[in-house]
């Protein structure tokens, strides 16, 4: 979903660890995806100020 900003609300979600990428549905981004996810495990932000994942 594209935000009236222009920013992308799955990217936002995603670097903010506030969402998982999952496998279970095709997305040509994945790849993104998962790193970004990765970034936001890595850099404890969101929910991975709390858990260690999710």
């Amino acid at each position: 979903m594209i935000l009236e900003s222009g920013e992308c609300l799955n990217e936002l979600l995603l670097l903010n660890g506030y969402a998982k990428a999952s496998r279970d549905y095709y997305c040509s981004k994945l790849a993104e995806y998962q790193l970004m996810n990765r970034t936001a495990q890595l850099n404890k932000v969101g929910l991975y100020a709390r858990i260690s994942h999710f």
